[in-house]
């Protein structure tokens, strides 16, 4: 009831909005509904980012090959464009993909560090400070991941490529599975799958000795149609 009232501990102080001593049925209200507003809130960017990770994947069955079939033919949405220019896993838009993955994320912690009350200031503060901590005490794996955003930059090598990479005495030789944040996983041709770290790619010699192909035009941030599209209508028109 809104006559509601009620004496509040001093252990309880901080429940007092207006610090009166007494806690009243409006105090409970605007506390609720602040609370509340806050975790829905959090709850909402939580499935917006869960949606916006699964759209920027494209289908298991969609192909590259398929797609740039289906430009010569009609208007591609931004969507299959944009799975067309990071299906090459390499190279400045992948980059910019995992960046911004990145900060998505720390959107969405800052989204619910503020929903449960804490101050973003101080968490800054002690993240600052634990960071550097953490960075002083880890600096492999921080090493990693700036040799991880090297290799998306300037991409020596690619998924799919087959590479021969590592040390002189421990050389490793194999497809390209995946160019993650701390290692890059190497398939050999047995079957085994190697991690080597993202430093050792970097700072070890590598060949490549069979490179993925990909046309010019797939990883490129231009749609117009290309020599494919050209060939494909004057080969209909001659059948025709």
């Amino acid at each position: 009831p809104e006559s509601f009232s009620i004496e509040v501990p001093k252990l309880l102080r901080f429940l007092d909005a207006n610090g009166d001593g007494t806690l009243e049925a409006e105090e409970i209200e605007a506390f609720v509904y602040k609370f509340t507003s806050k975790i829905l809130s959090a709850i909402l960017s939580t499935h917006l980012l869960q949606y916006v990770f699964a759209i920027k994947r494209p289908p298991l069955e969609w192909t590259l090959q398929e797609s740039k079939q289906r430009q010569c033919s009609r208007e591609l949405g931004p969507l299959e464009r944009y799975w067309q220019l990071t299906a090459c896993r390499a190279g400045w838009w992948t980059l910019l993909d995992r960046v911004g993955a990145g900060l998505l994320w720390l959107g969405l912690v800052y989204c619910w560090l503020m929903a449960l009350g804490f101050d973003a200031t101080k968490v800054a503060a002690v993240g600052g400070v634990g960071g550097l901590a953490l960075g002083l005490a880890a600096q492999s794996v921080v090493g990693n991941g700036v040799a991880a955003l090297i290799i998306l930059a300037t991409a020596p090598c690619k998924v799919g490529d087959k590479v021969e990479v590592g040390l002189p005495e421990l050389r490793f030789q194999g497809e390209v599975k995946e160019i993650g944040w701390n290692a890059t996983a190497i398939k050999e041709p047995e079957g085994r799958l190697v991690y080597i770290p993202n430093g050792v790619m970097l700072d070890t010699p590598l060949v490549v000795m069979e490179e993925v192909k990909f046309d010019e035009e797939d990883c490129d941030a231009e749609y117009d149609d290309g020599p494919d599209c050209i060939a494909d209508n004057s080969t209909s028109e001659t059948k025709d």
